[in-house]
């Protein structure tokens, strides 16, 4: 890589942590207050109306997390179309190549540790 395009990727790497950074600011901040009970005894006229809270606050995380994967995968896109745009079609070409076998190798690996015998 020529020495304009490593400091373009520097420049986009701080771009992208600083993105990472704000990110985990929001996460901070929405899961604050978890608004649970002190202690977890429940009275037994009580364990119908919590269950159903339970099952509210399990649709809350569940939506915010389907939200928190949509930002991730876009910036993710941003990420990939940012270091495209540094590199020449060659350089492009080797890397979609690399990322592509690092990728094998690692589910490889995982297979192996969950299945091995």
């Amino acid at each position: 890589m020529t020495d304009q395009q490593v400091k373009k990727i520097e420049a986009l790497t701080e771009k992208i942590e600083a993105g990472e950074e704000d990110g985990r600011e929001r996460n901070g901040a929405a899961a604050g207050g978890s608004g649970r009970p002190e202690n977890g005894k429940v009275g037994h006229g009580r364990e119908t109306q919590v269950n159903g809270l339970v099952e509210l606050a399990f649709k809350v995380l569940l939506s915010g997390l389907e939200k928190e994967m949509k930002m991730a995968d876009c910036e993710r896109l941003k990420t990939l179309k940012g270091v495209l745009d540094v590199l020449i079609p060659i350089q492009g070409v080797k890397f979609f190549a690399a990322t592509s076998m690092l990728q094998i190798l690692l589910w490889t690996t995982i297979d192996d540790w969950i299945y091995k015998k």
